[in-house]
């Protein structure tokens, strides 16, 4: 058999330069771990191996790396030597065995193009014949088998894991060698098994084979990071992608690398390309793709390509570049980046979170502490109604234990309505609980504030839970230590009214139509809120055969408005009568209802229905 060839780059186990250590007092060695290519491959022989440590024929025991089975490779290199020992009159088939684990460090695994295994024989009946067995394990989890197995001409294979002796071979030939081919990537390790298939009844029972030389592939990496990572809406960030490459030699891309921006985050103009990668970088000002151009190099070791962006959209984004992504001649990562860029709203220009409108500007006033702690700002809405006892700091107010500070917002806002709060702390962090009273006495709601960097203003969208509104928020410490700097009260934001109008339509007695007979249906309309309803409709088409018998009559409850009727027979196939009504106001709550009568005939000419 010609011996394949892995292909040519530098990441390699080879035994002419990591050497195994020999035996000490005939005692083998039976781990080692090897730095390569940016991680630790780890090789550890388990199983019998007792039998590794005969000297029968005088020779050093194994495992040990030598020349003495070359599989016809010329000159001669070294490999990894497994010698045993198998007792003669072991009665049993595969009595014993031994396993050989490379297991690799490297993040998201290898690619094994293949690996030679020389000297898998048989010396005849009742001697030895051998047996070796390949897997592997993929580091997102999961067993695999090789994808091909070639034979030598003193073996043979089941196509799936196992190569089998069949014949002599010596240790200088080709004729035992057996290739095993994975060709995949994210391999985290991988097991050959060394065994006997024939009891050791006559003549020798040594036996020997070797491990060659392990070449592999590293798989590229990819990171992503946003500096700064908050900015104020409008501020820019510099996204950085570092591209690692922990092969011998250049990686270079077999496809465009493409990392798309999350909604809301684009190019900054003017465009700002930088980094260290040699290839080609595109972005666009105002898009939101950065594409690293196929047949650009990675250079060993890592690179960056840097590019601004922006983003005048407050929120939280995250920019993630897949597994697979990114696409080499060394394989695609195997493990995925992601980064989060935090928008805030800028410093003076609070906005209202989506589906909710602004109902009231009142600019930003700073409520911030004086000496002493009092509180006097010449522009704040309101104020803070009490200090903590404990505010020692003539430019803040300590909040320690069960402190709180009362902020007078002067306006009730509405229950479910936001107000856009901005809080800024210094020196030290904890977290603080919001909660609204309408009264100032007896407070609702819950939401807890984990107070920003030092000297960094932060908004805060709080909606209102008390039912009857909100005029008080209260801050009361949970933990850690915190200074508040200044509590900014700056606008409220309301929710879109909610409504649940319910209809209901019925006669009351009638299953069935009579014909020539009449009846009226009662068509109730109520509001179960929270908010009111304004402007409704109410539309009924009659059946066929079914006519308007008079005039339609309503009675508005409680607070409740009948809106306009009409009436008419341009139904929906332009014969059958209506009922429309508009402007309908129904407000929420017990007693408030409309009520319309609807008299009506059945037709006695059985054709009309």
């Amino acid at each position: 058999m010609l011996l394949m060839t892995a292909p040519i780059h530098a990441v390699e186990l080879n035994w002419d330069v990591n050497t195994w250590p020999a035996p000490v007092a005939g005692v083998p060695t039976l781990s080692q771990t090897y730095a390569i290519g940016g991680g630790n491959v780890t090789v550890t022989i388990a199983g019998d191996t007792g039998a590794l440590t005969s000297t029968a024929t005088g020779t050093a025991a194994s495992p040990q790396t030598n020349a003495r089975n070359t599989g016809g490779i010329v000159p001669a290199e070294d490999s990894l030597l497994l010698r045993m020992d198998f007792p003669e009159g072991t009665p049993a088939v595969n009595a014993q065995e031994v396993t050989v684990t490379y297991t690799f460090s490297h993040p998201g695994g290898v690619n094994i193009p293949q690996f030679d295994v020389f000297d898998v024989d048989s010396s005849g009946s009742n001697q030895f014949t051998d047996i070796a067995i390949a897997s592997g394990s993929l580091a997102a989890g999961g067993a695999i088998n090789p994808t091909n197995i070639i034979s030598g001409t003193a073996n043979n294979n089941n196509g799936v894991d196992t190569a089998t002796g069949t014949g002599a071979s010596g240790g200088t030939s080709s004729a035992g060698n057996v290739t095993y081919v994975f060709g995949q990537s994210g391999v985290s390790s991988f097991t050959f098994t060394y065994r006997n298939s024939a009891p050791n009844t006559n003549g020798s029972h040594l036996q020997a084979a070797s491990i060659h030389d392990i070449s592999f592939f590293v798989a590229p990496a990819v990171d992503k990071t946003f500096t700064p990572n908050v900015i104020t809406s409008g501020g820019v960030s510099t996204v950085t992608i570092t591209l690692t490459n922990n092969e011998g030699t250049n990686a270079i891309l077999s496809a465009d690398l493409i990392d798309t921006l999350p909604a809301g985050v684009i190019v900054d103009s003017p465009v700002n390309i930088g980094g260290s990668c040699p290839g080609t970088t595109n972005a666009t000002a105002g898009g939101n793709t950065i594409t690293y151009a196929s047949g650009s190099v990675i250079p060993t070791g890592a690179c960056t390509i840097t590019v601004d962006v922006t983003s005048t959209t407050p929120g939280t984004y995250t920019n993630n570049i897949d597994i697979g992504d990114l696409q080499t001649n060394f394989g695609l990562n195997t493990i995925a980046a992601n980064d989060d860029l935090t928008v805030n709203p800028s410093v003076g220009v609070s906005t209202c979170p989506s589906g909710t409108t602004l109902l009231s500007q009142t600019g930003n006033a700073d409520v911030a502490t004086g000496a002493g702690g009092t509180q006097n700002p010449s522009n704040a809405i309101g104020g803070l109604e009490t200090l903590p006892t404990t505010a020692s700091n003539g430019n803040s107010a300590r909040l320690l234990g069960g402190d709180t500070l009362t902020l007078d917002l002067s306006d009730t806002v509405p229950m479910n309505g936001i107000i856009v709060i901005s809080i800024a702390r210094d020196n030290n962090n904890g977290n603080v609980r919001i909660q609204d009273s309408t009264d100032g006495i007896t407070y609702t709601g819950t939401q807890t504030f984990n107070s920003p960097p030092n000297d960094t203003l932060q908004y805060i969208n709080y909606t209102v839970q008390s039912t009857n509104g909100a005029q008080f928020l209260r801050f009361t410490r949970l933990s850690g230590r915190v200074w508040v700097d200044g509590v900014e009260y700056s606008q409220i934001c309301q929710s879109p009214p909610s409504v649940d109008l319910v209809i209901t339509k019925d006669d009351g007695v009638i299953t069935t139509y009579t014909p020539g007979e009449t009846t009226t249906y009662i068509i109730t309309v109520t509001n179960i809120g929270p908010d009111n309803a304004a402007g409704a409709s109410v539309d009924d088409v009659l059946p066929r055969g079914v006519t308007l018998n008079g005039a339609v009559t309503c009675v508005a409850n409680g607070t409740a408005n009948c809106g306009t009727i009409s009436t008419g027979s341009n139904g929906g196939d332009g014969t059958q009568d209506f009922l429309n009504v508009t402007g309908v106001d129904v407000n929420a709550g017990a007693g408030n209802s409309v009520v319309y009568s609807v008299p009506v005939q059945f037709s006695v000419n059985m054709s009309d229905y």
